[in-house]
């Protein structure tokens, strides 16, 4: 299962990668070290999932996320920052939607 797990979270990373090198127009160089960035913060989110759960488990996912978005927002520029902004909007709006769906189709049942 943990494997099987593995390979979906790094099938979304690449999805992601993609969308971004797309979106955002990466150099090469700006994707290999976004690439990079992001499987580092994959290897350490999975030791953070292996802690128990608490505070210092929610507070060290929330201070990765932070870390990892900065680091990647140091590799873009201006414009490609502000296009990232805009495709994370996008992407809330689109998370939102699927769980108003979610909630109001269970409504109906």
């Amino acid at each position: 299962y943990r494997r099987q797990r593995q390979m979906c979270i790094r099938d979304r990373m690449e999805e992601h990668l993609t969308e971004m090198s797309q979106r955002l127009d990466l150099n090469d160089a700006q994707e290999a070290s976004i690439r990079a960035i992001m499987e580092r913060a994959q290897a350490q989110r999975q030791e953070i999932r292996d802690m128990p759960r608490g505070k210092e488990k929610f507070t060290a996912m929330k201070e990765l996320r932070f870390a990892t978005e900065d680091q990647i927002y140091a590799n873009l520029s201006c414009e490609q920052r502000e296009d990232l902004r805009l495709l994370k909007r996008e992407h809330k709006v689109e998370r939102m939607e699927q769980r108003f769906e979610r909630h109001h189709s269970q409504d109906r049942n």
